[in-house]
């Protein structure tokens, strides 16, 4: 696909964004792409564009399978954070079902780290419903700070 405007651009994202949700750090992925949308951003394609455009292209090429969800299998969440963005997945014996991640706003981009990483749990949560809801849940996080906070609410 050539992409050599705003309207091309937005087409190549909505056709890649659907299987988003299956690749790891999709959203820090398209990144350098989602910054022309933006409004009183001058068009300029660079390398850093093109080179965004084949990540996303090869990783969706050479992804593994996604595994469908077993609701008689045990769910486990993981959920991380980073200075502009959120991820998580959802995994079943240690498989993934999806990968979503999304970006921080300005003003969750001043929270402390150990609320992003709460923030981070939060979205997982949200993203993951229709598929935890009412059932437990295994949360892995990597934050120590945050897992000793939460693993003391626990008790």
């Amino acid at each position: 696909m050539s992409i050599q405007d705003k309207k091309s651009l937005q087409r190549y994202l909505g056709m890649v964004t659907y299987v988003g949700k299956f690749i790891p750090n999709f959203t820090e992925m398209t990144k350098p792409l989602r910054k022309l949308l933006q409004k009183n951003v001058v068009w300029q394609w660079t390398q850093r564009q093109e080179e965004a455009v084949k990540t996303v292209s090869d990783t969706i090429t050479n992804s593994g399978t996604i595994r469908h969800f077993d609701p008689k299998k045990e769910v486990t969440i993981t959920a991380d954070s980073s200075q502009y963005g959120l991820g998580a997945a959802l995994l079943q014996d240690g498989h993934v079902i999806l990968y979503p991640s999304g970006s921080l706003n300005q003003a969750e981009r001043n929270y402390a780290q150990i609320e992003k990483e709460a923030l981070s749990v939060v979205f997982a949560c949200e993203k993951f419903h229709q598929y935890t809801y009412g059932r437990p849940i295994n949360v892995e996080n990597d934050h120590k700070p945050f897992v000793s906070k939460a693993s003391l609410r626990n008790h």
